[in-house]
Protein backbone atom coordinates (compact mmCIF):
# COMPACT_ATOMS: atom_id res chain seq x y z
CA UNK A 1 0.00 0.00 0.00
CA UNK A 2 0.99 3.62 -0.66
CA UNK A 3 0.25 6.81 -0.48
CA UNK A 4 0.13 9.78 -3.23
CA UNK A 5 0.59 13.54 -2.20
CA UNK A 6 0.72 16.78 -3.36
CA UNK A 7 3.78 18.34 -2.02
CA UNK A 8 4.21 22.47 -2.03
CA UNK A 9 7.19 24.40 -0.26
CA UNK A 10 7.29 28.18 -1.00
CA UNK A 11 8.84 30.96 1.12
CA UNK A 12 6.18 33.10 1.93
CA UNK A 13 8.48 36.38 2.17
CA UNK A 14 8.34 37.57 6.23
CA UNK A 15 4.99 39.49 6.87
CA UNK A 16 6.84 42.11 8.94
CA UNK A 17 9.34 42.84 6.68
CA UNK A 18 9.72 46.82 6.10
CA UNK A 19 8.78 46.83 2.65
CA UNK A 20 9.83 50.37 0.80
CA UNK A 21 7.32 49.11 -2.74
CA UNK A 22 3.83 49.45 -1.06
CA UNK A 23 3.24 45.86 -4.13
CA UNK A 24 5.58 43.70 -1.92
CA UNK A 25 3.60 44.25 1.45
CA UNK A 26 2.17 41.71 2.78
CA UNK A 27 -1.48 42.82 2.68
CA UNK A 28 -1.27 43.74 -0.58
CA UNK A 29 0.78 40.14 -1.54
CA UNK A 30 -1.90 37.71 0.76
CA UNK A 31 -4.87 37.51 -1.31
CA UNK A 32 -2.48 36.38 -4.53
CA UNK A 33 -0.53 33.90 -2.12
CA UNK A 34 -3.97 32.58 -1.09
CA UNK A 35 -4.70 32.40 -4.76
CA UNK A 36 -1.63 30.66 -5.48
CA UNK A 37 -1.56 28.00 -2.69
CA UNK A 38 -5.56 26.81 -3.48
CA UNK A 39 -4.58 26.81 -7.12
CA UNK A 40 -1.54 24.42 -5.96
CA UNK A 41 -3.95 22.78 -3.90
CA UNK A 42 -0.88 20.88 -1.90
CA UNK A 43 -2.16 17.93 0.62
CA UNK A 44 0.92 18.93 2.46
CA UNK A 45 2.75 21.91 2.51
CA UNK A 46 6.06 23.57 3.46
CA UNK A 47 6.69 27.48 4.59
CA UNK A 48 9.79 29.51 5.32
CA UNK A 49 11.91 32.19 5.29
CA UNK A 50 15.41 31.31 5.71
CA UNK A 51 18.08 34.03 6.10
CA UNK A 52 21.60 32.92 5.14
CA UNK A 53 22.93 32.91 8.37
CA UNK A 54 20.38 30.00 9.49
CA UNK A 55 21.19 27.98 6.08
CA UNK A 56 25.17 28.11 6.88
CA UNK A 57 23.72 27.14 10.45
CA UNK A 58 24.81 23.43 9.75
CA UNK A 59 24.18 21.98 12.77
CA UNK A 60 20.25 22.52 12.59
CA UNK A 61 20.06 19.53 9.57
CA UNK A 62 22.22 17.33 11.47
CA UNK A 63 19.95 18.03 14.05
CA UNK A 64 16.83 17.45 12.13
CA UNK A 65 17.95 14.64 10.67
CA UNK A 66 18.79 12.85 13.67
CA UNK A 67 15.19 13.65 14.99
CA UNK A 68 13.93 11.59 12.15
CA UNK A 69 15.73 9.10 12.18
CA UNK A 70 14.47 8.03 15.65
CA UNK A 71 10.87 7.91 14.24
CA UNK A 72 9.71 4.77 13.18
CA UNK A 73 8.27 5.49 9.51
CA UNK A 74 11.56 7.45 9.39
CA UNK A 75 12.09 6.29 5.47
CA UNK A 76 8.94 8.24 4.67
CA UNK A 77 10.12 11.67 4.84
CA UNK A 78 10.34 14.93 2.81
CA UNK A 79 12.11 18.30 3.38
CA UNK A 80 10.85 21.34 2.34
CA UNK A 81 13.29 24.36 2.32
CA UNK A 82 14.76 27.76 1.58
CA UNK A 83 18.18 25.92 1.00
CA UNK A 84 20.26 29.56 0.50
CA UNK A 85 22.52 26.81 -1.27
CA UNK A 86 23.25 26.49 -5.01
CA UNK A 87 24.46 24.01 -6.54
CA UNK A 88 23.14 21.10 -5.11
CA UNK A 89 26.06 19.20 -3.36
CA UNK A 90 26.64 22.41 -0.72
CA UNK A 91 26.50 22.73 2.79
CA UNK A 92 22.68 21.71 4.06
CA UNK A 93 21.98 19.47 1.11
CA UNK A 94 25.58 18.09 1.11
CA UNK A 95 24.78 16.98 4.59
CA UNK A 96 20.86 15.61 3.64
CA UNK A 97 22.50 13.91 0.80
CA UNK A 98 25.22 12.38 2.52
CA UNK A 99 21.95 11.02 4.98
CA UNK A 100 19.93 9.61 1.27
CA UNK A 101 17.87 12.26 1.11
CA UNK A 102 17.88 13.43 -2.57
CA UNK A 103 16.78 16.57 -4.49
CA UNK A 104 13.74 16.48 -6.77
CA UNK A 105 15.50 17.06 -9.80
CA UNK A 106 17.84 14.07 -8.84
CA UNK A 107 14.83 11.50 -8.83
CA UNK A 108 13.10 12.50 -12.38
CA UNK A 109 14.35 12.87 -15.72
CA UNK A 110 14.12 17.06 -16.67
CA UNK A 111 11.05 15.61 -19.16
CA UNK A 112 9.21 15.24 -15.73
CA UNK A 113 9.98 19.05 -14.55
CA UNK A 114 7.63 21.73 -15.49
CA UNK A 115 9.82 24.94 -15.86
CA UNK A 116 12.57 23.22 -14.81
CA UNK A 117 15.11 25.96 -15.77
CA UNK A 118 12.98 28.78 -14.24
CA UNK A 119 14.83 30.19 -10.54
CA UNK A 120 13.02 29.40 -7.32
CA UNK A 121 14.29 32.83 -6.79
CA UNK A 122 12.36 35.46 -8.53
CA UNK A 123 13.53 39.24 -6.45
CA UNK A 124 10.24 40.76 -7.08
CA UNK A 125 11.00 40.38 -11.00
CA UNK A 126 10.30 38.46 -13.69
CA UNK A 127 11.76 34.94 -13.34
CA UNK A 128 15.28 33.82 -14.43
CA UNK A 129 15.50 30.85 -16.38
CA UNK A 130 18.95 30.03 -15.13
CA UNK A 131 17.94 26.29 -13.51
CA UNK A 132 18.74 28.19 -9.87
CA UNK A 133 16.84 26.16 -7.09
CA UNK A 134 17.79 27.41 -3.79
CA UNK A 135 14.28 26.38 -2.47
CA UNK A 136 13.70 22.36 -2.80
CA UNK A 137 12.14 19.60 -1.70
CA UNK A 138 14.56 16.69 -0.50
CA UNK A 139 13.12 13.30 -0.03
CA UNK A 140 14.15 9.97 1.24
CA UNK A 141 15.15 6.76 -0.76
CA UNK A 142 11.48 4.99 -0.68
CA UNK A 143 9.56 8.51 -1.73
CA UNK A 144 8.87 8.33 -5.41
CA UNK A 145 8.13 11.48 -7.10
CA UNK A 146 6.06 11.01 -10.41
CA UNK A 147 6.30 14.90 -11.66
CA UNK A 148 7.06 18.18 -10.31
CA UNK A 149 7.23 21.93 -11.55
CA UNK A 150 8.11 25.70 -10.59
CA UNK A 151 5.18 27.47 -10.08
CA UNK A 152 5.31 30.93 -10.66
CA UNK A 153 4.51 33.52 -8.33
CA UNK A 154 6.01 36.51 -9.76
CA UNK A 155 3.65 39.43 -11.92
CA UNK A 156 3.23 36.84 -15.20
CA UNK A 157 1.10 35.10 -13.36
CA UNK A 158 -0.41 38.01 -10.64
CA UNK A 159 -0.88 41.50 -10.88
CA UNK A 160 1.78 42.19 -8.19
CA UNK A 161 4.00 39.26 -7.15
CA UNK A 162 2.69 36.88 -4.20
CA UNK A 163 6.40 36.43 -2.87
CA UNK A 164 9.95 37.32 -4.08
CA UNK A 165 10.22 33.23 -4.47
CA UNK A 166 8.54 30.96 -6.69
CA UNK A 167 7.17 27.38 -5.51
CA UNK A 168 8.60 24.13 -5.71
CA UNK A 169 5.91 21.64 -6.03
CA UNK A 170 5.84 17.87 -6.63
CA UNK A 171 3.52 14.94 -7.09
CA UNK A 172 5.33 12.05 -4.75
CA UNK A 173 4.38 8.68 -3.42
CA UNK A 174 5.13 7.84 0.25
CA UNK A 175 5.49 3.50 -0.06
CA UNK A 176 3.76 1.92 2.52
CA UNK A 177 6.09 1.74 5.99
CA UNK A 178 7.94 -1.61 7.26
CA UNK A 179 5.76 -4.26 8.96
CA UNK A 180 7.05 -4.71 12.32
CA UNK A 181 8.45 -8.36 13.51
Amino acid sequence: MSTAARVLTLNCRNENAMELFPSRRWSRRRPYLIKFIQDCAPSVIGVQECTNNMAAEKEQIKLAITLIEQQPDHERVAFFGDFNSVPTNSSVRKIASNAGYQHLRAKLSPTLITWRTCNTFNGWKLTKRESEWIDDVLISPTVKPYATAIMLTDSSRFPVNASDHNGVFAKVQFSAAASPL
